[in-house]
């Protein structure tokens, strides 16, 4: 869709993606990437799906730090924009990092399988 904004056409989104980087499991994003292909999905669309049940479930989770994935590589990607403000006040409120809430949501993934 498009505006005309200062007499120029501009572009308008229906949803604001912000660009995030972060560290995650090699593994999962390949366990991901085999869910997506499947489903004909981006790995970044069942993510947060899972960030979503997560917030919605009001569930607090329970993340033993001394059992975090050692095959952590960096992800790059785009998110929803309010998303992703809910996930970072939810860390922020809880002492969690929002990779560590990445590889939690694995379970609340729901894409009706």
């Amino acid at each position: 869709m498009y505006k005309l904004v200062d007499n120029k056409i501009v572009s308008i989104h229906h949803s604001q993606r912000v660009k995030f980087r972060t560290n995650v499991s090699k593994s999962l994003l390949l366990r991901l990437a085999e869910i997506a292909s499947e489903y004909k999905l981006s790995v970044n669309h069942l993510i947060e799906n899972g960030l979503e049940n997560l917030l919605k479930a009001n569930i607090v989770p329970v993340i033993d730090k001394n059992e975090r994935p050692k095959d952590r590589v960096q992800y790059k990607t785009t998110y929803d924009a309010n998303l992703l403000a809910n996930v970072k006040s939810f860390a922020n409120k809880h002492g969690f990092r929002i990779n560590e809430l990445i590889e939690y949501t694995e379970q609340f993934i729901d894409i009706g399988r």
